[in-house]
């Protein structure tokens, strides 16, 4: 029970820091468009029927900065009250005046849930090609001389590249001192390393 009335002070005061300010800016600057097109009692209806209408809505847009957020309210609130007809004309202008404007909110908030969604399956599908990867392609690093061995035969390395490897990951011997060792040119090396890279598809060893 302390446990809930204190996350309920929480949320008061999270509300009383850093939301009321902007519903004060927003209900400022609805009196201000109600005074402007002379239409107090339209602008009340206009809230209550974008209140209503919006809860029933499965989704809204919605940005993540207070900024951009506050600039589509006022927007809406600008826009929505300069299009509902005075009362003289119709008592429920603003009915459809807000279902329209749920409505491109719904589409506008779906397609960024699209866009998040499409980006969430590529980052993930990236993520599932590196693990592949990885895997096509093990750590010849933290390879045993036989592992190494089996490794280089399955990618149909010649006896001689075989030996070369093991020379360089596990001896960790220059070209110059494989060269002295088995008694093969620079050239001859060289052309082989090239080789190796080639069939284990890696930059350099």
């Amino acid at each position: 029970m302390k446990r809930a009335n204190l996350e309920f002070k929480l949320k008061l005061e999270k509300f009383f820091i850093e939301g009321i300010w902007q519903y004060l800016i927003v209900i400022a600057f609805l009196s201000f468009c109600a005074w402007l097109f002379d239409k107090p009692i339209e602008a009340v209806l206009f809230c209550v029927a974008h209140i209503v209408i919006r809860r029933y809505c499965d989704k809204q847009y919605h940005c993540g900065k207070t900024a951009i957020c506050l600039f589509v309210t006022l927007s809406i609130g600008f826009f929505g009250i300069l299009s509902c007809l005075p009362l003289s004309v119709s008592l429920l202008s603003t009915i459809p005046v807000c279902f329209l404007i749920c409505i491109a909110g719904y589409f506008m908030q779906d397609r960024v849930d699209n866009i998040i969604l499409i980006d969430k399956i590529r980052k993930e599908n990236q993520r599932l090609l590196e693990s592949l990867d990885n895997k096509n392609h093990p750590d010849i690093y933290k390879m045993s001389e036989d592992e190494l061995r089996q490794y280089g035969a399955s990618k149909h390395l010649s006896e001689l590249q075989q030996d070369i490897l093991v020379f360089r990951i596990i001896e960790h011997l220059r070209i110059s001192e494989i060269c002295d060792y088995r008694n093969y040119s620079r050239t001859t090396i060289k052309y082989h390393i090239s080789e190796i890279k080639k069939k284990l598809n890696i930059d350099k060893i």
